[in-house]
């Protein structure tokens, strides 16, 4: 279950990236950019998990 910390937290780093780049006016496209990747990293790692458990219940 760590992965489903992993993406939790990559997510979360996606939500203050986003937060960090409405405050910001001089970085604002890198906290955004950050914001993007991380959250596609964190829905990726999510993705991964769902497959992995649809494969292992479909062996049994």
């Amino acid at each position: 279950m760590i992965i489903v910390f992993v993406a939790g937290w990559f997510l979360l780093l996606a939500m203050y990236n986003w937060w960090a780049g409405d405050l910001s006016t001089k970085y604002r496209a890198a906290y955004f950019s950050r914001g993007e990747t991380f959250f596609v990293s964190g829905v990726l790692l999510l993705a991964a998990l769902a497959s992995a458990v649809v494969v292992k219940t479909r062996k049994k």
